[in-house]
C-alpha cells in the first residue's frame, strides 16, 4: 500500500476545470508523468478501479471557500499491488471529515480490504 498526499492530480477528471488549471501546479505534464512512472510499477488506483466517475475530490483551497462550490483536486491517492486491489471490500473520499470546526483542507481516502 502506497498512499498519502501527492500533490499531483492524475488526469483530468480529477480537476474540477482543467483549463483553469492548465499547465499549473499539481497538473503539469512533468507531475503526471513522474506519478505515471511510479504507478508503472505495478500499482493500482484503487479510488479509480471502483469510481470511475470525475469530481471526486480530496483538496480545496479552505482561503476560497471551495469546498462548499465543490472546486477541488483530487490529489490524495491510494495505491495498492494488483493482488491486493482484487481484495478491495470498498474505496471513498470521507467529505465529512472536512466539514468540522478547523479542519484540514484534504478530505482522507479510506478503504477495506478483506
Amino acid at each position: 500500500v502506497v498512499c498519502g498526499d501527492f500533490n499531483v492530480a492524475p488526469d483530468d477528471r480529477d480537476v474540477w476545470d482543467p483549463s483553469a488549471c492548465h499547465g499549473g501546479t499539481h497538473v503539469s505534464q512533468a507531475e503526471r508523468l513522474a506519478l505515471a512512472e511510479v504507478v508503472d510499477w505495478g500499482l493500482v488506483d484503487v479510488l479509480r478501479r471502483r469510481h470511475d466517475e470525475g469530481k471526486l475530490f480530496s483538496w480545496w483551497d479552505y482561503r476560497a471557500g471551495n469546498f462548499h462550490k465543490h472546486l477541488g483536486m483530487r490529489i490524495d491517492l491510494l495505491y495498492t499491488s494488483a493482488s491486493m486491489a482484487e481484495r478491495l471490500s470498498w474505496v471513498l473520499i470521507d467529505r465529512n471529515a472536512r466539514k468540522g470546526k478547523l479542519p484540514s483542507d484534504h478530505a482522507p481516502v479510506v478503504a477495506e480490504f478483506f
